[in-house]
């Protein structure tokens, strides 16, 4: 008589271990959320590098000062804003997308055919700058020119 209750328990055991584990529910991986609310100082950061070729260049857009220097064809407002001598090069940090306004600077011009080359980290660009006027570059979030 005890070994039949040994083995009637011995199998409720097993079977109600077996339920126990059959029933638990398998852990879901939780998700993170991704924000559409981006602020500008969580955007991408990208360097540029102008090189001036005949002339001085004024650049607008570089983010050095807070004061407003020009608005993109976009219509969003550049702020900061740098001298590059002619032959020179200077280097920006960028938060990006954004655009600059690349100008001749009256004061020191050698030549009627005058370049800026804009170099990022995935590509090089060069554009002709009018006597009179501004050329925009456009700086993507992945340092991309356009």
């Amino acid at each position: 008589m005890r070994f039949k209750i040994f083995l009637l328990s011995a199998s409720l055991l097993c079977t109600a271990s077996l339920f126990t584990y059959c029933s638990k529910e398998a852990p879901v991986p939780e998700i993170p959320t991704v924000s559409t609310d981006d602020e500008a100082s969580s955007r991408g950061l990208c360097k540029v590098n102008i090189q001036a070729t005949n002339a001085c260049l004024d650049i607008c857009g570089t983010q050095t000062t807070p004061t407003i220097c020009g608005v993109s064809s976009g219509g969003v407002n550049l702020v900061g804003t740098a001298t590059i001598p002619m032959g020179g090069n200077q280097t920006f940090l960028l938060t990006t997308p954004t655009s600059l306004l690349i100008s001749r600077n009256p004061a020191c011009v050698s030549s009627v055919f005058v370049t800026a080359t804009v170099t990022t980290a995935v590509g090089v660009q060069v554009y002709n700058v009018p006597i009179a006027g501004t050329v925009q570059v456009n700086v993507g979030d992945l340092c991309n020119l356009f």
